[in-house]
């Protein structure tokens, strides 16, 4: 008797948690973010999370994510991630020593609709301490910090001062956003992000930089066939990286510098 309990009692914690899952309704005015990151969690490693349903899904609070690996999530067009007016903490999503991990084909909306002033820790995708991550066929819409924060970790078990590898940002639309930036604000014994490729994005109306920046040394970075329209600041700046190549990008109404590039010390 008491294992047909046990068998019952777990039978439905499984259709409590299927039914949890199923609550991320779009155009509802409800909050996502719990649902969301349950979703991603329940995602099998080596497998693929897909929002079919479009429609905007709110976003109350930053979903974080702690060593996550192998996990491809994606959604089908017209899906938002839209941050509620009154959002807990910085990032949609953030994700720290994390690895294999593949964002594609959503909509990100922040809170900055303002085009002319910065709105400092709004933000959107925070990828730290963590390797091997692709962020590609995105939009991005009015961040007032970084759309895309690509860094270190404080929180890495990896001892040296770089502990984020391969990041590679590509064909997304970034559009009324302030940087997309490898810089942290940790402190002065983490670097940013050794091999870096941001390639085939377009970026409109950008208030600062495509930003490689760092407090250690780093290398290996790659800008190519990217689009940058209508900046407000200068388009690619870097401070302390090396190894850099910027490659057939097209520079549309730029109102300071097309490439700042500072001396390798912070």
């Amino acid at each position: 008797m008491r294992n047909i309990l046990c068998l019952l009692f777990i039978f439905s914690l499984g259709i409590f948690s299927a039914q949890a899952l199923s609550f991320m309704i779009p155009d509802d005015g409800a909050d996502d973010s719990q649902s969301l990151k349950e979703l991603i969690l329940n995602t099998e490693e080596n497998g693929e999370l897909i929002i079919e349903q479009p429609g905007v899904y709110d976003i109350c609070s930053a979903i974080i994510f702690k060593n996550i690996s192998n996990v491809v999530i994606s959604a089908k067009k017209g899906v938002v991630l839209r941050k509620c007016d009154r959002f807990e903490g910085e990032y949609i999503l953030a994700f720290y020593n994390s690895h294999f991990v593949t964002i594609e084909g959503f909509i990100f909306e922040g809170l900055t609709k303002d085009k002319v002033n910065y709105a400092w820790g709004e933000q959107g995708l925070l990828l730290a301490g963590s390797s091997d991550i692709s962020v590609h066929h995105n939009q991005f819409f009015n961040f007032g910090d970084a759309a895309i924060r690509a860094t270190s970790s404080h929180l890495s078990s990896f001892e040296g001062p770089i502990n984020s590898f391969r990041i590679k940002i590509s064909n997304n639309y970034f559009e009324n956003i302030t940087q997309v930036t490898t810089t942290h604000p940790w402190n002065n014994n983490f670097g940013g992000t050794h091999d870096i490729r941001v390639e085939n994005n377009t970026f409109e109306g950008m208030k600062g930089s495509l930003k490689f920046a760092s407090v250690k040394p780093v290398s290996k970075a790659l800008v190519r066939y990217n689009t940058f329209r209508n900046t407000k600041g200068t388009a690619i700046e870097l401070t302390y990286y090396s190894n850099v190549k910027i490659i057939a990008n097209t520079f549309l109404d730029t109102k300071k510098f097309i490439l700042n590039a500072y001396p390798n010390k912070p």
